[in-house]
C-alpha cells in the first residue's frame, strides 16, 4: 500500500489521532481527522470517527463529540463501535440530566453489548449501566460482569470498571 492511497491515509490519521489523544494534544489532530473522514468509507473510517469523537471530548468540545458519536451509532455496522457510541451518548445525556435520553442510549448499548464478541465492549456497557442506569440496569450489569476477567481488560477501562464493581 502506498501512502497516497485514501484508505492508507485514513488509517494513518486514525493512528496519529490516537497518539495525540494519549499525549493530551487532541486538538492538533482534529482538522486532519475531519478531512480524512471525507476521503471515503474504508475499513478504518468508523474507528477514525470514534477516535475523533473522543478527541473532541478531550479537547473540551462535547457538542462535536456528540455529533460524531451520533453519526457512529447510526452508520457503523460494527457492534463494538456502536457500544462505544451508545455508552458515550449515555454519559453525555447523564451529565446533561436528560433522563429519557440516558434510558434510550442505555437500551441501545445493551442491545449492542449482546452483539459484540469483544469482552471489553461488554464490560464498557456494564460500566455505563452501573454508572448511569437504575437498579434494573445494575442487575444486568452484574450479570455481564460475571463473565468479565478484569485482568484481561485494557488499561483505559480499568478505573471505570473498578468504580462500577464498587457500586454493585
Amino acid at each position: 500500500a502506498e501512502l497516497g492511497q485514501r484508505h492508507v491515509q485514513v488509517s494513518v490519521i486514525l493512528n496519529m489521532l490516537y497518539c495525540l489523544i494519549a499525549l493530551n494534544r487532541p486538538e492538533e489532530g482534529l482538522e486532519l481527522a475531519e478531512q480524512a473522514l471525507t476521503l471515503g468509507q474504508f475499513f478504518t473510517t468508523d474507528s477514525l470517527r470514534a477516535n475523533l469523537a473522543a478527541a473532541y471530548n478531550a479537547a473540551g468540545q462535547p457538542e462535536q463529540a456528540i455529533r460524531h458519536y451520533e453519526e457512529l451509532a447510526a452508520c457503523t455496522t460494527d457492534p463494538s463501535l456502536r457500544c462505544v457510541a451508545w455508552t458515550n451518548l449515555a454519559r453525555f445525556a447523564h451529565e446533561a440530566g436528560e433522563t429519557d435520553r440516558v434510558r434510550e442510549h442505555l437500551e441501545q448499548a445493551s442491545v449492542e453489548g449482546r452483539q459484540t464478541s469483544f469482552p471489553a465492549m461488554r464490560a464498557r456497557v456494564a460500566v455505563a449501566l452501573t454508572l448511569y442506569g437504575d437498579d434494573s440496569d445494575r442487575v444486568l450489569a452484574r450479570d455481564i460482569l460475571r463473565s468479565v476477567d478484569d485482568a484481561t481488560m485494557p488499561a483505559w477501562l480499568t478505573p471505570d470498571l473498578k468504580r462500577a464493581r464498587a457500586l454493585l
